[in-house]
């Protein structure tokens, strides 16, 4: 507005300067001829007066023209002047929308830059924009804070990647490994601007020393025309996921290997297994089943209705009790078909049960024959002829054998007799020549060796023993019996029909027959001794010496037969024994420690034989105490025997079953003299037997026991349960 005031003022200035030269051109004519007169009046000697007459007219026509022309001009000017402010007027209205225009626009453009600011910083991606140079035009507050560690977002333009890189290393020299993407993104950039397509990166590194997982998409950047002027790209920190993808890959690893683990367990498990589904048929079986049963289960028959019906007990309603409860479901010991013993444990689960079933026969007639054998050694006497026949005897009890023979080698006649037999048949030699009989050549002429043969059908022996054809043997168990190292005979059992004779059986045999070995040097050392009244003191002390170690050898023997043996209920059986033994044996032991061989001091006795016990059962561990008040009293070894197995068999029930679940307990055992008889009591102050307990109903064989040697003692027995705890009370005469 200002110029086009100026503009006016101009033109107003440039029209009255028209106006004032025209005027001026009058007064010029006067002048000038006033000038031209003075001139003339100079020059009137040179200049005629018709030359100052055209000068003057001459002037007066140039003034003439000069106030034509100033007209024209003024009106040129008015009329420019009228164009220049109606073109003014057109363009300042243009100029004002280009303006208004070009605001808006930058407003526009202002308005959509701080969005897109806004936008880029509340990502929690990365994004930039980098030009040719890798140098960067446009970083996000992301890039900044997790990638570049930078305080704002205009300080990466311009710069690069290892230039931030560079900055971090330098800030840590002692750790290079502080930050390590530099090279990392210029290379997947270069990688970029050489393909000239959008590609994907897995980039990782770290960031201050902290390991880095980035999920990283680059493009090329293209402008309007179509040329490539930089990069544009976004990145993911994936670390969480990528660590929660890999332990999901590590998880879904271990579950394959359980699945494996599981697949084989069920699969190769050794113990019969099979699967029911919620109606109880059968939907799975394990190799297992398959291999141990003649009659394999078709899947989908109904369990213990249409396969394995025949028990004892009704499987089918305690399967189905266990599906429908939820609840396992154990059964201990079922018959089957009137010959097999099963353990059977039924786990329901969500699609129905498991059911694993063990055959237990042979682990039942193994404790079996362990409770026989721990009764033979607890009814040996003294007499050992008779001790030989007896275990002859208990050998085929136990193994069922048909006959159970000892035979020995005669040293003197060369001959093989029968020492001892055992349902041996009336026609049979008792004494024949050695060589061919299986004893003989096996056992004593074979190095001393246990021998089992199971059939024996086309052997060598079936020509060779006359006794093998003519009574039709087809097996035979046979183990030697040794005297000072030396073989000296055999102790076998033979049956008419092929038979596996179990690692049980061939163990039990072993002991029956060291045992035999122990019972021949008793022998011998008796027949020694008894050469010779005049030594019979002597004679005594080494026998019940002998028989002491004896003992302790059987005892040492049954120990070491327990250590190969992993059941724990026949391991326990053999500790029984173990301790019975050993309380015989203390027995000797005392009389050989005495002067009078026929009076044990019997507290010492007691005393010797807790300590024992204690050490056996760990009673410190517990805190058993013992209250033992015995009066001084001096038994035969008639009644100190008997005597010592009841104290055994009582305080070792004590100490395993008085105290469950208890820290402490304590077992008192009294000992007084009641005019012509003895009494004993053993207590403790433990949980007690149950109100119906009857010892005459008890089928333990440690109970059974305690009866026997009461009714040895020919005394009487009273229990009772007052005050808590179990009482024990023995009333007895000395057996003379």
């Amino acid at each position: 507005m200002k110029y086009t005031f100026k503009i006016v003022i101009l033109l107003i200035l440039l029209t009255g300067r028209t106006f004032a030269l025209g005027n001026e051109t009058k007064s010029s004519e006067i002048n000038l001829v006033k000038v031209g007169y003075y001139e003339n009046l100079l020059l009137i000697h040179t200049t005629d007066n018709s030359s100052s007459k055209e000068i003057l007219e001459s002037a007066h026509t140039s003034s003439s023209m000069f106030n034509k022309y100033a007209k024209y001009m003024l009106l040129l000017i008015i009329s420019l002047f009228l164009i220049f402010l109606i073109a003014n007027w057109f363009f300042r209205i243009i100029i004002r929308k280009k303006i208004k225009d070009l605001r808006e626009s930058e407003m526009k453009y202002k308005s959509l830059f701080s969005l897109l600011r806004l936008m880029a910083d509340n990502v929690p991606d990365m994004i930039w924009a980098k030009n040719l140079e890798k140098c960067y035009t446009f970083a996000n507050k992301t890039l900044c804070e997790k990638l570049l560690l930078c305080e704002n977002t205009d300080e990466p333009l311009g710069k690069t990647d290892l230039y931030f890189a560079e900055r971090q290393r330098k800030s840590h020299p002692e750790n290079q490994e502080w930050h390590t993407f530099g090279e990392i993104c210029s290379d997947s950039d270069s990688i970029v601007m050489k393909n000239r397509e959008p590609e994907k990166f897995e980039e990782f590194g770290n960031i201050k020393g902290k390991f880095l997982f980035l999920d990283v998409h680059k493009a090329p950047f293209w402008d309007e025309s179509g040329d490539m002027i930089g990069t544009v790209g976004s990145a993911r920190d994936v670390t969480k996921e990528k660590k929660l993808e890999d332990e999901k890959e590590k998880a879904l690893e271990e579950l394959k290997k359980r699945e494996a683990f599981n697949f084989a367990l069920f699969t190769y498990n050794p113990i019969e297994t099979l699967v029911v589904n919620k109606e109880g048929e059968i939907v799975k079986t394990n190799i297992a089943l398959r291999h141990n049963m003649s009659q394999l289960p078709d899947f989908g028959v109904l369990m213990y209705k249409d396969y394995a019906a025949s028990h004892d007990i009704d499987m089918r309603s305690i399967l189905m009790k266990a599906i429908k409860t939820g609840k396992s479901q154990y059964v201990p010991e079922t018959l089957y078909r009137g010959e097999k013993i099963l353990t059977i444990n039924i786990t329901p689960f969500s699609e129905g049960a498991i059911i694993t079933s063990q055959d237990i026969t042979e682990r039942k007639k193994a404790e079996k024959q362990i409770e026989m054998l721990n009764r033979v050694f607890e009814q040996l006497g003294t007499d050992p002829v008779k001790n030989i026949n007896f275990i002859v005897e208990k050998t085929n009890s136990i193994h069922k054998g048909v006959c159970s023979l000892y035979n020995r080698l005669d040293d003197k006649d060369k001959s093989l007799i029968v020492r001892s037999a055992n349902n041996l048949p009336e026609d049979f030699n008792k004494m024949d020549k050695p060589d061919g009989h299986i004893c003989y050549e096996a056992t004593i002429k074979g190095g001393g060796n246990i021998i089992t043969i199971e059939d024996l059908t086309g052997s060598k022996y079936e020509k060779s023993d006359p006794n093998v054809s003519r009574y039709g043997l087809k097996s035979y168990l046979g183990y030697p019996v040794k005297l000072q190292d030396k073989t000296i005979g055999s102790l076998c059992i033979v049956d008419i029909k092929t038979r596996h004779f179990s690692e049980n059986e061939i163990n039990i045999i072993s002991t029956l027959a060291k045992a035999l070995s122990i019972e021949e040097e008793r022998k011998l050392a008796e027949e020694k001794l008894l050469k010779s009244l005049n030594e019979k003191d002597i004679l005594l002390k080494e026998i019940h010496h002998r028989v002491k170690n004896n003992m302790q050898i059987i005892s040492s023997l049954l120990k070491l037969q327990s250590r190969n043996i992993k059941n724990e209920s026949v391991q326990k059986l053999f500790q029984n024994s173990q301790n019975r033994v050993r309380t015989m044996a203390l027995i000797h032991e005392k009389l050989y420690a005495s002067s009078d061989f026929t009076k044990i001091d019997f507290k010492a006795y007691v005393n010797t034989l807790i300590n024992y016990l204690s050490r056996d059962y760990h009673v410190n561990t517990l805190e058993i105490c013992f209250d033992i008040d015995i009066d001084q009293l001096y038994l035969n070894i008639n009644s100190a025997i008997p005597l010592g197995l009841i104290v055994n068999e009582l305080v070792t029930n004590s100490m395993k079953y008085a105290f469950p679940d208890r820290d402490k307990g304590e077992i008192r055992i009294i000992m007084k003299h009641r005019d012509d008889r003895i009494q004993l009591t053993i207590s403790d102050n433990g949980v007690g037997l149950p109100e119906s307990f009857k010892i005459s109903e008890s089928n333990t064989l440690g109970l059974e026991l305690v009866k026997a040697l009461i009714d040895q003692l020919h005394g009487n027995l009273e229990i009772s349960r007052k005050g808590g705890g179990t009482t024990f009370l023995i009333d007895f005469s000395e057996k003379k």
